[in-house]
């Protein structure tokens, strides 16, 4: 369920664009009207996209090499929404256009198998708050300043559930021990992924 024309972005400032050129909402009506069938809520951050609701996954000139849903490369795996001050417990998609000559997927990964699998020593060091990530590289909303995200686990434990605060290839750690669980987490996650 798609809007019967979805306007053509640029590449340099589609946010404006789509208010300019957006005239009817209808995934976004279907995504509101799943989120409230799976009992969540939608949510926005102020200091993403002027604090909109919905987000459009669409390359930009300016981000076209980052980590973002602005990039023309390749994401790697990543559970970053820990890191925001305000999480959401899921993160629905809905593609609205894609050019057939473009590779375009999503892989999961459930954490299931990578804490069924992941060693017990490489779990406990993933608890460990000896991680960061670099913040011009990784969006953290909630209006932090520039620099690295405080040192952090990458297992965290928040309101009964057990959460990945990671982006593969943004975290880091500055402990040989810390860069050997990245390692071991990131093979587990390049073999688990559906």
């Amino acid at each position: 369920p798609i809007d019967r024309v979805v306007p053509y972005l640029g590449f340099e400032d589609q946010l404006n664009e789509k208010y300019r050129l957006k005239k009817t909402f209808v995934a976004e009506a279907f995504l509101t009207f799943f989120t409230e069938l799976m009992g969540t809520c939608v949510i926005g951050y102020r200091t993403a996209n002027n604090g909109d609701m919905f987000h459009d996954i669409h390359p930009m000139r300016a981000l076209a090499h980052t980590p973002s849903q602005k990039t023309v490369d390749t994401i790697r795996f990543h559970a970053d929404i820990p890191n925001n001050r305000v999480r959401p417990d899921w993160v629905y998609l809905l593609s609205m256009r894609n050019s057939p000559i473009n590779q375009v997927y999503t892989v999961f990964v459930r954490l299931s198998d990578v804490f069924r699998y992941l060693d017990p020593k490489v779990y406990d060091t993933l608890c460990q708050p000896i991680f960061y990530s670099p913040r011009d590289t990784i969006h953290v909303y909630g209006g932090q300043p520039d620099g690295y995200t405080p040192l952090k686990p990458i297992v965290t434990f928040e309101r009964g559930h057990t959460f990945l605060a990671y982006f593969e290839g943004n975290t880091t750690s500055k402990s040989a021990e810390g860069q050997l669980a990245i390692q071991a987490l990131d093979k587990l996650l390049h073999q688990f992924g559906y």
